[in-house]
């Protein structure tokens, strides 16, 4: 049962990041291109975060 909920924590992952990566073209042919960047300088932001207090 457990690989299942692996499995299903895995896909649900996926779907997410290529949601948010559609998202993200969306917005560059709509012609936000400062809406994605701040979202990766946040994303980029939190990563040091979370890397600094491990």
């Amino acid at each position: 049962m457990s690989k299942l909920v692996s499995n299903i924590y895995k896909l649900s992952r996926q779907f997410g990041k290529t949601a948010s990566m559609l998202n993200d073209i969306e917005n560059l042919s709509k012609g936000n291109v400062d809406k994605v960047i701040k979202k990766r300088v946040r994303r980029e932001i939190h990563k040091e975060i979370n890397k600094k207090l491990k």
